[in-house]
């Protein structure tokens, strides 16, 4: 259509810059922004933060509450980054149902392709998920002080088999990396300090020196409490 006072045509429109006051209405069509790969920012303000919302080009990265990623954050290559100086960057996830089974949630997943949107099978022991917590020691962000991870623990992955274990790690005085700590094995055992392959005590609570505590079968089907001593356990 041809244009008019308030609303111009823009078909076939190419210019290197523009201002635009008032109000501006896009209705149809699909939009693509520095399709040349430019290094060059994309910016949105609110009402009291300059910098609400930042595409940072050379860094290939998104930032919310900041113009430019905080770089050096943990030991991953962030592409989303929450920032606030002001106040506690936070995220809400807030659902909305009257089904029970309506919720929120953070899903980690995984396939062992490196093309995205192809399924292929994991190993057994991939690490599918981290929760990393760091801290700034003066030089910068690279100091891991704690970490809840998920990982796979199967004898062998195939259909509707996909054993995992849950990992919770933290850093000692002197050391700016984590350690594992405690685990939930895939059977339910839980490991404090030490995490051998396989259990004699049935599910229970096993600890470092090849220690454990958990209940047992018993004897004539009766259930029974043990504290167990078991040598030549391993570290798997």
């Amino acid at each position: 259509p041809a244009s008019t006072a308030t609303h111009p045509a823009a078909q076939g429109l190419t210019a290197t810059s523009g201002t635009f006051t008032g109000d501006v209405s896009i209705d149809g069509g699909s939009f693509v922004f520095n399709e040349s790969s430019a290094d060059k920012d994309f910016r949105i303000e609110s009402n009291n933060k300059a910098n609400m919302f930042c595409v940072d080009a050379g860094n290939d990265s998104v930032i919310i509450g900041h113009n430019a990623k905080i770089s050096a954050v943990g030991f991953l290559d962030a592409n989303l980054q929450l920032v606030s100086g002001d106040a506690q960057p936070s995220l809400d996830i807030v659902c909305f149902s009257d089904n029970a089974n309506h919720r929120g949630q953070v899903t980690f997943s995984k396939s062992a392709s490196d093309t995205i949107g192809t399924g292929a099978v994991v190993g057994t022991s991939d690490i599918v998920g981290d929760i990393v917590w760091g801290v700034h020691d003066g030089t910068d962000f690279g100091n891991e002080i704690a970490f809840i991870r998920g990982q796979m623990d199967s004898s062998g992955v195939g259909a509707n088999d996909t054993g995992g274990k849950l990992q919770f790690g933290t850093s000692s005085d002197g050391n700016n990396s984590a350690s594992e700590r405690m685990r939930i094995q895939e059977d339910g055992s839980i490991g404090i300090g030490k995490y051998p392959a396989t259990f004699t005590t049935g599910t229970g609570v096993h600890l470092g020196d090849n220690r454990a505590i958990g209940f047992g079968d018993g004897d004539n089907g009766r259930p029974d409490f043990q504290i167990a001593c078991v040598s030549g356990l391993s570290l798997d």
